[in-house]
């Protein structure tokens, strides 16, 4: 039985940086298919559905190998609310020396 999770990815900019964070997540074990549907200047929202449950630190570490920072959906088993270390700034995600954080959002956001 397939799994699908959703995540939020920030710092995507254009057409390549989609490319690589889609060839670095589809390469993983277990994806069957990955989408993003791109946001500029904000929270991208990344699709995966794998043939198990996807391991979020692996994810993350093939999101962030190309540059960019992961997020988990409040949705599924990773817990709900914000990784250590994230905000909000009037809604939108707060920024550090390293550029933008993580911020985690219900599935919903995206309907």
């Amino acid at each position: 039985m397939a799994v699908t999770r959703t995540y939020r990815v920030w710092g995507l900019t254009c057409g390549a940086c989609l490319a690589v964070v889609l060839d670095a997540v589809r390469s993983l074990p277990g994806v069957r298919s990955a989408a993003v549907d791109l946001v500029r200047e904000g929270g991208s929202r990344l699709v995966i559905t794998a043939t198990r449950e996807p391991q979020v630190e692996t994810i993350r570490a093939a999101v962030e190998l190309g540059g960019f920072v992961l997020g988990r959906s409040r949705a599924g088993r990773a817990g709900s609310g914000s990784s250590p270390g994230t905000g909000t700034v009037n809604g939108q995600p707060a920024l550090t020396a390293n550029g933008p954080v993580a911020t985690m959002v219900p599935d919903a956001a995206y309907a």
